[in-house]
């Protein structure tokens, strides 16, 4: 999984008063790249699979993250997608995917997963094309005339037009981008979960089987042992080091 926040979209229309400039109303866009196997088992490519979130929550926060991911897996579940494993790409904001409330979720969840992140001003990737190529077609399409008033109205006609690929069984597709709309952020605080101190200084991190536990590390290995789980110790870990169990609960 690649993912990343876009920039919200501002609602406009073509024509509108001067005022409206102050009053408009904005949608978070938050794409999910997937990568798997094809489900044909005669068929050996890879599956690009682009889920569009989209929402009126603009906080961008943990809870928004968590949401979006919940809502991708379940999609993934749904389409009979096999899923023993999960590796999950994004950018370091701390307000994000690094908070506390992630890593929470990320504890919890019965599969393995293992999440990165990029560094610093890292370049373009597989969500920040999804977004421009979203941007293109919304600001095209309002220049034409249709006006989208709210995050429901914009998600009805992605859903309607913008769609791509054919999920009944049987079909052998390689591409595909669906858009879905995410009202209910769950915002409920665990007053017991804590900032891990120095979250910024790591760049890995993957579940233990054990909730509020954690594995840190300063650095990313995309070495086969790291990546899929093999057992064998990683053959860089002189430079990225080894994980770090870690417990995000107060008083534990």
């Amino acid at each position: 999984m690649i993912m990343d926040f876009a920039q919200n979209y501002v609602h406009k229309r073509q024509s509108e008063i001067h005022g409206a400039h102050w009053t408009r109303k904005q949608t978070t866009v938050h794409p999910i790249v997937v990568y798997y196997k094809c489900l044909e088992k005669s068929c050996k490519q890879n599956v690009k699979d682009e889920i569009m979130c989209l929402s009126d929550d603009l906080r961008h926060d943990g809870f928004a993250v968590n949401s979006f991911i919940e809502k991708a897996i379940q999609l993934l579940k749904e389409r009979k997608v096999p899923i023993d494993r999960i590796i999950m790409w994004s950018d370091n904001a701390g307000h994000q995917y690094k908070s506390c409330k992630v890593f929470d979720t990320l504890s919890k969840m019965k599969i393995p997963v293992l999440q990165n992140y990029f560094g610093a001003k890292h370049g373009k990737g597989e969500a920040d094309g999804a977004i421009g190529c979203l941007s293109q077609i919304v600001d095209a399409v309002v220049c034409s005339g249709t006006d989208f008033g709210d995050c429901k109205e914009l998600t009805h006609y992605c859903q309607k037009n913008l769609t791509l690929g054919d999920h009944k069984p049987g079909m052998c597709c390689h591409k595909y981008q669906d858009y879905y709309y995410v009202g209910n952020i769950n915002c409920i605080d665990d007053k017991n979960v804590a900032t891990i101190p120095g979250t910024q200084s790591f760049h890995s991190v993957r579940n233990t089987g054990k909730p509020e536990m954690i594995e840190v590390r300063a650095s990313t290995c995309c070495c086969s042992k790291c990546m899929h789980g093999k057992f064998g110790p990683c053959p860089n870990e002189d430079l990225v080091l080894l994980f770090k169990w870690t417990c995000f609960y107060k008083n534990k």
